[in-house]
Protein backbone atom coordinates (compact mmCIF):
# COMPACT_ATOMS: atom_id res chain seq x y z
CA UNK A 1 0.00 0.00 0.00
CA UNK A 2 2.71 2.52 0.97
CA UNK A 3 6.24 2.60 -0.34
CA UNK A 4 8.52 1.10 2.30
CA UNK A 5 11.09 3.90 1.99
CA UNK A 6 8.46 6.49 2.98
CA UNK A 7 7.30 4.45 5.96
CA UNK A 8 10.90 4.06 7.13
CA UNK A 9 11.60 7.79 6.69
CA UNK A 10 8.45 8.76 8.59
CA UNK A 11 9.16 6.37 11.45
CA UNK A 12 12.76 7.61 11.78
CA UNK A 13 11.59 11.23 11.78
CA UNK A 14 9.01 10.45 14.47
CA UNK A 15 11.68 8.76 16.59
CA UNK A 16 14.21 11.59 16.29
CA UNK A 17 11.88 14.53 16.84
CA UNK A 18 9.75 14.74 20.00
CA UNK A 19 7.27 17.13 18.34
CA UNK A 20 6.34 14.74 15.51
CA UNK A 21 3.24 12.57 15.60
CA UNK A 22 2.22 9.95 13.05
CA UNK A 23 -1.45 9.41 12.27
CA UNK A 24 -3.63 7.33 9.99
CA UNK A 25 -6.86 8.86 8.68
CA UNK A 26 -9.32 8.16 5.85
CA UNK A 27 -8.69 11.41 3.98
CA UNK A 28 -4.92 11.35 4.62
CA UNK A 29 -3.79 7.73 4.91
CA UNK A 30 -0.41 8.54 6.46
CA UNK A 31 0.02 11.91 8.12
CA UNK A 32 3.04 13.28 9.96
CA UNK A 33 2.45 16.42 11.99
CA UNK A 34 5.32 18.51 13.28
CA UNK A 35 4.17 20.96 15.92
CA UNK A 36 6.07 23.20 18.28
CA UNK A 37 5.30 26.68 19.63
CA UNK A 38 6.71 28.36 16.50
CA UNK A 39 6.20 25.95 13.59
CA UNK A 40 3.32 23.74 12.45
CA UNK A 41 3.93 21.50 9.42
CA UNK A 42 1.99 18.56 7.97
CA UNK A 43 3.28 15.94 5.56
CA UNK A 44 1.05 13.27 4.10
CA UNK A 45 1.51 10.34 1.76
CA UNK A 46 -1.19 8.83 -0.43
CA UNK A 47 -1.25 5.07 -0.94
CA UNK A 48 -0.03 3.57 -4.19
CA UNK A 49 -2.74 2.76 -6.73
Amino acid sequence: MFSLKYLIWFSKAATLCPYVTLAFHQSQPLLMQFEDPFICLKFCIAPKC
